[in-house]
């Protein structure tokens, strides 16, 4: 189930990430210390996170525990979901 979260987090948000399409991004790869993402294009991923998932964020959520990387997203993704 992760692994599915994590394709559909890459089409998502492949737009976003300042790398070259074609490179692979590794789900535990971190994308803020990679340079991929910045805290502008976080309020981006976090859009685009509550729309396809219709789930909402409080700010306490926003933080690198949670979107530091595509395995990170997805499983805040799917305990969000489990509430």
């Amino acid at each position: 189930m992760h692994s599915d979260i994590v394709h559909q987090l890459t089409n998502l948000l492949g737009d976003l990430f300042s790398i070259d399409k074609t490179s692979e991004i590794k789900p535990d790869t971190s994308i803020f210390a990679s340079g991929m993402l910045d805290s502008i294009s976080l309020l981006e991923v976090v859009g685009r996170i509550e729309k396809h998932w219709n789930i909402k964020f409080s700010w306490s959520d926003i933080n690198l525990d949670n979107l530091d990387s595509l395995q990170k997203m997805a499983n805040f993704i799917v305990c969000k979901q489990a509430k």
